[in-house]
């Protein structure tokens, strides 16, 4: 019945030639402004899933910045290179002159980091240690330590390099937050970096580094490419005039940049390789040139449908379906195959187009619902490929039964005496074979089924990224972090009160201490020792008063008796006397000055919701499922 229907409006269409070209033309047009609206993005991050729950921590991970830092290294390892001080104020000068449309927050010196950061985490010392770290202080305080601390302070004061050492062993003489401040040292990793007048330097001090902030949306692929360039340009010209202090750099925008293009590349080889090889079978199959132009036309049409139907509804389209949607070519040629094999044996369009509309229909209807069910997934590539499939697919069925004949008509094609493709005979089995034959199929079958070697699900959608050798030895060499073998994890404090959220996320940075110092991590990095909860400090400035309450009197007169025999002033520890009496617990810098220096405010987000931590981890990849495991217990 319906395809007595289509027959009918294929009559009328070869009547009216000129008002169906007229008509097919205003169709490609109306396709064509569509497809001009396209977008297509070569972001690798649209293959990550969007729920309730990850979008607003995808959102924050972009708004933060925590992905759009970008490291510069300079060497200082030739005799001849400048100072330092002058030098990586120049490079960053000459950085900013080049890329200010792309870079902010261009970091050369950092003034009193080091001094400002020290004297926070001294005079909150005793707000950031637990109780088992009092065992450690007890060892400290025994008189032969006592005597051993002040000779080993009063010996370093002496030295040639005494004057930079004053401050820390008259704060502390006896050491005992030397424990501490070791621990604090490995859990971030900072034995890598060194921090001397305000520049970072590597710990061999053969680099410094700089550091700065990409000013777009690391999504925006035209930019990343266009960055990736100004940057190569401006490394190439500075190691030109540099050549005794040659600079190198890595971003994660170099890797988004790096996929973009990949992108690009591969979807035009694989669109190449599927046309062609269609077209070559095709010729060989039927040994005719213009049938092969015939058979693509409604994959033509589809093509132009589906991109140009999703200009309107969805803009903004992933290059990765594009490619991937290539697969779907060989679905819309079926099309045509049915539609030519009918035809040659029937030698009649309408016979054709009424023997061959319900099946293909029915056929291109529920592979359609079948793509359709994407649209449900939480992948923007996956919905994306999905509409395209389906719109392709409605395209090509609609232009096989109605466009096609009036098309072949218009252009005189003689399918009455179409050539007969070569015959495809598979050899024949011999009756007195055809049972072991049967067996010998089901044991082989049986073989795969149960064989050990099964294909696995990779569930790392990293494994997407196009990562160059290359530029993985540059990120390991600026970054610390290998990612053959590692990983960068970020866990999230969320609660409607700021306080709760501030107490679990200190719980969480005590969790991570325990994993480092396990080996489970390699390193990490919280602002939880800059956010400390208002129950912590209660219960620990009272622990620490408690303690000195009953160790003070004989700790202080031994240190009087020991320090006077030795030969410091009667006055020299004085700040060490009132630390250890609770006078010092206030920092002289607030916290949120020094999380902006160390660049640790971007792992903290305060709305009218509540308030937000994010702890970033370095992980080894085979303890990465042990650290996942770890914190999903965790309430947060």
């Amino acid at each position: 019945m319906i395809g007595g229907y289509i027959s009918k409006v294929i009559v009328a269409c070869q009547k009216r030639k000129a008002l169906f070209l007229i008509f097919l033309f205003l169709i490609i047009a109306f396709l064509s402004v569509g497809i001009s609206r396209l977008k297509i993005s070569e972001n690798i991050f649209s293959t990550f899933p969007e729920s309730e729950s990850f979008e607003p921590l995808n959102a924050l991970l972009e708004s933060k910045n925590l992905s759009k830092k970008v490291v510069f290294s300079l060497n200082v390892e030739n005799p001849e290179s400048e100072e330092p001080e002058i030098l990586v104020l120049n490079f960053s000068d000459s950085l900013s002159n080049s890329a200010k449309a792309f870079l902010f927050d261009i970091e050369a010196i950092r003034p009193d980091i080091d001094a400002i950061t020290y004297n926070y985490f001294h005079e909150n010392f005793p707000l950031l240690i637990n109780p088992e770290y009092y065992n450690q202080i007890d060892l400290k305080l025994e008189k032969d330590s006592i005597k051993a601390s002040l000779q080993t302070s009063f010996r370093q004061l002496i030295s040639p390099g005494g004057s930079f050492l004053k401050e820390y062993i008259l704060n502390d003489p006896l050491f005992i937050s030397a424990p501490f401040f070791e621990n604090l040292n490995t859990n971030t990793k900072s034995d890598q970096y060194l921090v001397e007048d305000g520049i970072l330097f590597s710990s061999d001090k053969k680099n410094v580094f700089v550091t700065a902030k990409i000013a777009h949306d690391l999504s925006d692929s035209k930019k990343n490419e266009t960055l990736n360039e100004v940057i190569k340009n401006f490394i190439d010209a500075w190691n030109t005039t540099n050549p005794n202090n040659p600079a190198d750099y890595f971003g994660t925008f170099e890797i988004a940049a790096n996929n973009a293009v990949q992108i690009q590349k591969d979807t035009k080889l694989t669109a190449s390789i599927a046309l062609a090889a269609v077209l070559l079978i095709l010729f060989f199959f039927y040994r005719k040139l213009l049938i092969p132009l015939f058979f693509i036309l409604p994959a033509v049409f589809a093509g132009l449908f589906s991109l140009g139907i999703m200009g309107y509804v969805k803009p903004e389209i992933s290059a990765i379906s594009l490619a991937t949607a290539a697969v779907i070519l060989g679905i819309v040629l079926d099309y045509s195959f049915h539609f030519f094999t009918h035809l040659r044996h029937s030698t009649s369009v309408f016979s054709t187009v009424k023997e061959i509309s319900a099946p293909l229909l029915t056929g291109s209807f529920t592979t359609i619902t079948a793509f359709l069910a994407l649209l449900f997934a939480n992948s923007v590539v996956l919905r994306d490929f999905g509409s395209l499939a389906a719109l392709s697919l409605f395209g090509a069925v609609l232009f096989t039964l109605i466009g096609l004949p009036v098309v072949l008509d218009i252009f005189k094609f003689d399918y009455k005496n179409m050539p007969k493709p070569p015959s495809l005979k598979l050899p024949g089995v011999s009756n007195k074979f055809k049972m072991a034959t049967f067996f010998l199929i089901i044991l082989i079958t049986l073989g795969f089924l149960f064989s050990p070697f099964k294909p696995q699900f990779d569930g790392d959608l990293i494994n997407l990224n196009f990562h160059p050798e290359a530029l993985k030895i540059k990120e390991q060499q600026l970054t610390g972090l290998n990612p053959n073998n590692e990983k960068r994890l970020f866990l999230f404090i969320t609660d409607k009160n700021i306080e709760k959220a501030r107490l679990l996320n200190f719980r969480l940075f005590e969790k991570l201490s325990e994993l480092k110092k396990s080996g489970k991590i390699i390193s990490f990095l919280s602002s939880a020792q800059f956010q400390i909860p208002e129950t912590i400090k209660k219960e620990r400035t009272q622990l620490w008063l408690k303690y000195w309450q009953e160790k003070e009197s004989n700790v202080l007169t031994s240190i009087d008796e020991t320090a006077d025999s030795i030969g410091f002033s009667p006055q020299a520890f004085d700040y060490f006397k009132s630390w250890i009496s609770g006078k010092h617990m206030e920092a002289s810098s607030p916290p949120d000055t020094i999380l902006q220096m160390l660049g640790l405010n971007d792992l903290i987000d305060h709305n009218e919701n509540g308030a937000t931590f994010i702890n970033s981890l370095q992980v080894d990849n085979q303890h990465l499922a042990d650290v996942k495991e770890e914190h999903y217990n965790l309430e947060s």
